[in-house]
């Protein structure tokens, strides 16, 4: 994530941590680790570390010195079935993210994960451009094996788009407008929320005479 390995556990007690992957020591990957008794334990030398990151048994020490070991750890918040992860400075943290869903009950909430494998921003500025998703994400053909935007969708058929911009107090939020022909257009609206993610609708379109 961003760069770094990291890995996720949750320890006997329901706490989660989020380290770097591998251990201080010998540098062994933490994933492979036996999560156990508050911690996860490296499984070459045995040395155990909390959600903190903190070093709090050595088994293979005839005198230990595990108060002086620490692998780096992520503050974590449980929000909204996400396990939200900051990865910065500590005085520059923000609040816990609160968006609209994650107020919602779990029985109104549907979450999903996409890996990518590019640089955040180009996922970023994939997200809010609204010109290319027509493009590269349309199906082929009618009945594709694949799934794709339907050729016969209004999203496809429609011009170019013209955008317009709504600046508001998060970042700001677009819309792309496309004709259809006859007095129709096709609106597709994105938010962009700074500095680092984007929310659009499922399928915010609507069709009208203008």
């Amino acid at each position: 994530m961003l760069g770094e390995d990291l890995i996720a556990f949750r320890d006997s007690t329901g706490r989660v941590g989020v380290l770097y992957e591998f251990c201080p020591h010998h540098l062994t990957s933490l994933w492979l680790g036996r999560n156990e008794d508050d911690g996860i334990r490296c499984v070459y030398h045995g040395w155990k570390f909390d959600v903190s990151g903190q070093c709090i048994d050595q088994m293979n020490e005839p005198e230990p010195f595990a108060d002086k070991v620490r692998v780096t750890s992520y503050t974590d918040v449980e929000h909204g079935g996400v396990v939200w992860i900051y990865m910065g400075q500590a005085e520059c943290q923000p609040p816990r993210p609160n968006y609209e869903w994650t107020r919602l009950p779990e029985s109104h909430r549907d979450i999903t994960k996409v890996v990518e494998e590019c640089n955040w921003l180009q996922a970023l500025e994939g997200g809010i451009d609204t010109s290319h998703a027509p493009i590269l994400h349309r199906a082929l053909k009618a009945d594709p094996a694949q799934p794709g935007i339907p050729m016969s969708g209004s999203f496809v058929k429609g011009e170019a788009p013209k955008l317009e911009v709504e600046p508001t107090d998060y970042g700001f939020r677009y819309f792309g407008i496309r004709k259809l022909g006859g007095g129709r257009k096709y609106v597709r609206g994105y938010h962009f929320i700074m500095p680092w993610t984007q929310l659009h609708a499922v399928d915010t379109a609507t069709a009208r005479r203008s």
